[in-house]
Protein backbone atom coordinates (compact mmCIF):
# COMPACT_ATOMS: atom_id res chain seq x y z
CA UNK A 1 0.00 0.00 0.00
CA UNK A 2 2.97 2.29 0.57
CA UNK A 3 4.15 1.71 -3.00
CA UNK A 4 0.67 2.54 -4.29
CA UNK A 5 0.61 5.76 -2.25
CA UNK A 6 3.90 6.69 -3.91
CA UNK A 7 2.28 6.31 -7.33
CA UNK A 8 3.49 2.86 -8.36
CA UNK A 9 1.27 0.35 -10.11
CA UNK A 10 1.14 -2.57 -7.69
CA UNK A 11 0.41 -6.27 -8.15
CA UNK A 12 0.43 -8.95 -5.45
CA UNK A 13 1.09 -12.53 -6.52
CA UNK A 14 -1.47 -14.13 -4.25
CA UNK A 15 0.20 -17.53 -3.86
CA UNK A 16 3.52 -15.88 -2.96
CA UNK A 17 2.20 -14.33 0.24
CA UNK A 18 0.15 -15.40 3.22
CA UNK A 19 -1.22 -13.34 6.03
CA UNK A 20 -1.98 -14.42 9.57
CA UNK A 21 -5.74 -14.19 9.85
CA UNK A 22 -7.00 -12.55 13.02
CA UNK A 23 -10.80 -12.41 12.91
CA UNK A 24 -11.05 -11.65 9.19
CA UNK A 25 -7.97 -9.44 8.96
CA UNK A 26 -6.70 -11.08 5.77
CA UNK A 27 -9.97 -10.46 3.93
CA UNK A 28 -9.99 -6.88 5.24
CA UNK A 29 -6.43 -6.35 3.97
CA UNK A 30 -7.35 -7.64 0.49
CA UNK A 31 -10.35 -5.31 0.51
CA UNK A 32 -8.18 -2.31 1.47
CA UNK A 33 -5.67 -3.15 -1.24
CA UNK A 34 -8.39 -3.49 -3.87
CA UNK A 35 -9.84 -0.13 -2.83
CA UNK A 36 -6.43 1.44 -3.50
CA UNK A 37 -6.16 -0.16 -6.94
CA UNK A 38 -3.75 -2.94 -6.00
CA UNK A 39 -4.32 -6.00 -8.17
CA UNK A 40 -4.23 -9.65 -7.06
CA UNK A 41 -2.64 -11.91 -9.65
CA UNK A 42 -1.51 -15.51 -10.04
CA UNK A 43 1.84 -16.72 -11.45
CA UNK A 44 0.14 -17.61 -14.75
CA UNK A 45 -0.86 -13.96 -15.18
CA UNK A 46 2.80 -12.91 -15.54
CA UNK A 47 4.04 -12.66 -19.12
CA UNK A 48 7.77 -12.78 -19.68
CA UNK A 49 9.27 -10.80 -22.53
Amino acid sequence: MDARRLGFEVYVVEVATRGIDMNGSVQAAWKQMAAQGIKRIQPGDIQLA
